[in-house]
């Protein structure tokens, strides 16, 4: 008898393969049920990367007007993921505008995150705006900056795949920008 017991002690201590399937198994469920927690967390950090990345380039596109004394635009495209800043040049009237792409302070397009989109924008077209403007024919929404380091009061909406918004606002007077929270699709208003 005192054989039979020493046997059954002397076996060697581990883990079943049963054992083992089933904590692999609760593992890949708890993985399961927070892989959209995390996701969303994601979508989010990218959405707020594409504000500040909107915020810098108006930012720069305000020194670039101050530095070279040239009006300077910030261009997007609703729908798109991309933006550029470009120089505009009024003649002496101040009535009609040509965007040049060789003057000073001109960026290459530069791209939000994937998955990151201009889905909505808005700005007060004031006197100034309306001479930069031109005749109309720009089909790309435009956020103006002076050399004077005063700018159009605008705001654009970027969105992200899972439908999440996030508004960022450029005020006109003091060329301050900031970025709102980010709000689901009930939320939305321009």
């Amino acid at each position: 008898m005192n054989q039979r017991l020493t046997r059954r002690s002397s076996r060697s201590a581990g883990f079943t393969l049963f054992e083992i399937l089933l904590t692999l198994a609760l593992l890949v469920a708890v993985a399961a049920m927070s892989w959209p927690a995390f996701t969303r967390a994601f979508e989010n950090e990218r959405l707020r990367k594409g504000a500040d990345m909107v915020r810098t380039a108006w930012t720069n596109a305000r020194l670039q007007a101050m530095s070279t004394g040239l009006t300077h635009a910030f261009e997007y495209e609703f729908g798109g993921n991309q933006f550029s800043i470009v120089a505009s040049e009024t003649d002496a009237s101040g009535d009609s505008a040509t965007v040049s792409s060789n003057a000073p302070g001109v960026s290459r397009p530069a791209t939000l995150p994937d998955g990151i989109s201009f889905y909505a924008g808005e700005k007060v077209v004031e006197g100034r705006s309306a001479a930069v403007e031109g005749d109309g024919g720009q089909t790309l929404p435009r956020v103006f900056f002076y050399p004077d380091g005063t700018t159009s009061t605008a705001q654009v909406l970027l969105s992200n795949s899972q439908e999440r918004f996030l508004k960022v606002e450029l005020r006109g007077m003091t060329a301050t920008s900031r970025s709102g929270e980010i709000i689901g699709p009930d939320e939305v208003g321009l």
